[in-house]
């Protein structure tokens, strides 16, 4: 159209080419106004300008635009980046796009044309590539041939042997949003909290939108999600490749190895997150976007594990948040089920890693079809409950089998996903069992006096480093001094 419209020496009077983020009605307008110079007509072309996500004023100068459009101007709306998704909610819009310009639609090459090009480019470079890694490419980079020509001449500079590899690609493609989103996720469901923050600090450095990103999250997890109830119904890749639209199998085996580390409610609560983030982002002033979106990375990481809690005083210690969404008991009875229960689950966990030869829940989560949860007991007072001070002899039988379970539990649970997080301020060596003290191998202790701080830490540093107006302030048995955050239980 730029040869057919515009003479040749009289491009820069006649034509024009304009990025559509930030662009205004009032200057798109003053453009098409501008008369051609040496020639009958202007071509003006705007690239990725959503038109159906401009503002009620700026709809309105448009409608104006098309209404009054110069004879002599040929304007062009290229979506590239950007998807075109007419919108009938705007009628006026819609009406007068209708009756004003034409939609020109050019479709993508199917996977086995686009891959045969691909090779083609590669091979001009002095490189062969094969077809998965083709795939790859596209999955990393997009289809677009015009985003795919700069990427496969850098890769071709870069790789040293003949064939391209996926390493190759990796180290110096410029990968796609979609992508990037995908390997993020990925790592969250791996328990990867480093390499997902890492991955979601290179797009805000891009200046990526914090909301533009959050909607590819939740695109994600939606399609996360679809593949986790694929795995769970039986259906293969091609349900998941024909729900998605998707035109190679790559990116669906690839979501199908990511939703085998996952659980339909880590999904559903991964989503929710993300909705309820997506409405305070757009009615909150003044939030933190970007730590915002940090804070879900690391709420997902954590919203797949089981969490029990013993609590002796009837729960007025727990908020009624923390009876929804955890398992209490409250009497020593309960706590004997509950721990029985999760005994039980420990012997299973055995046997279902030992017929796959893994060595810890870690591995078993890799290869296996249903993911493990991780499970928590947390325990308040663990030494009033285990004193046997008193006792008659029912009751310390019942305290014997209490302890006997955590002791089992702190020996052999870790490894199986199961994890003991007992508190107390009476640490008291006679009273909490050396089977399961010396299994507690992570110790956290507050301001603490000499003796304390040496029962809990084998060392009195909660003594000499924590000030005594410190409120909040803990430290590890390695020496770690942090402060602890100002828990609001009205926000979860």
């Amino acid at each position: 159209m730029q040869k057919k419209l515009v003479p040749a020496g009289f491009e820069e009077f006649n034509f024009h080419r304009v990025a559509g983020k930030g662009l205004t009605m009032e200057e798109l307008t003053e453009m098409t106004e501008a008369m051609p110079m040496m020639a009958e007509r202007t071509l003006i072309v705007v690239t990725d300008c959503d038109l159906y996500k401009l503002g009620e004023e700026q709809r309105t100068r448009l409608i104006a635009l098309l209404d009054d459009f110069p004879e002599y101007c040929c304007l062009i709306f290229v979506y590239d980046l950007v998807e075109y998704k007419p919108n009938k909610t705007y009628k006026k819009l819609y009406a007068a796009l209708s009756d004003k310009a034409q939609e020109v639609r050019f479709e993508p090459q199917d996977k086995g044309d686009l891959i045969n090009w691909i090779a083609r480019r590669f091979r001009a470079t002095g490189h062969d590539i094969d077809a998965r890694t083709a795939e790859h490419l596209m999955f990393t980079c997009g289809s677009l041939m015009t985003g795919l020509v700069p990427e496969i001449e850098k890769i071709g500079a870069y790789a040293k042997g003949r064939a391209v590899t996926v390493e190759d690609i990796n180290a110096v493609a410029d990968p796609v949003l979609d992508a990037v989103v995908f390997d993020m996720t990925s790592a969250v469901t791996k328990g990867d909290y480093d390499r997902a923050s890492e991955l979601l600090g290179q797009l805000l450095k891009k200046q990526e939108e914090p909301i533009m990103i959050l909607g590819v999250i939740s695109k994600e997890l939606r399609r996360l999600y679809t593949a986790r109830l694929a795995l769970d119904s039986g259906k293969d890749k091609l349900w998941l490749m024909d729900l998605w639209n998707m035109r190679s199998d790559y990116p669906a085996r690839l979501l199908l190895d990511a939703a085998r580390k996952t659980t339909h409610e880590w999904c559903a609560n991964g989503l929710a997150l993300c909705q309820k983030l997506d409405r305070r982002m757009k009615s909150e002033k003044g939030i933190d976007r970007e730590g915002e979106l940090k804070l879900l990375l690391m709420q997902a990481l954590h919203k797949g594990a089981e969490v029990y809690i013993a609590d002796f005083k009837g729960g007025v210690d727990f908020p009624k948040v923390w009876h929804e969404k955890c398992r209490m008991c409250f009497t020593e009875e309960d706590l004997r089920d509950t721990l029985d229960r999760l005994v039980e689950e420990l012997e299973r966990r055995k046997s279902a890693l030992k017929a796959l030869g893994c060595p810890n829940i870690d591995a078993y989560n890799e290869i296996a079809e249903r993911p493990l949860q991780r499970l928590i007991f947390a325990c308040d007072e663990v030494a009033e409950m285990l004193d046997k001070t008193g006792a008659d002899n029912e009751r310390k039988k019942l305290l014997s089998q209490i302890e006997s379970m955590l002791s089992t539990i702190a020996r052999q649970g870790r490894a199986f996903g199961i994890h003991l997080i007992l508190a107390t301020q009476r640490p008291d060596a006679t009273i909490i069992p050396g089977q399961i003290r010396n299994n507690m191998d992570f110790r956290v202790c507050g301001r603490a006096d000499s003796v304390l701080s040496q029962i809990i830490l084998d060392n009195t540093s909660a003594a000499e480093q924590i000030p005594k107006d410190a409120r909040g302030r803990f430290i590890t048995g390695d020496g770690t001094v942090f402060q602890g955050y100002l828990f609001d239980e009205e926000q979860l």
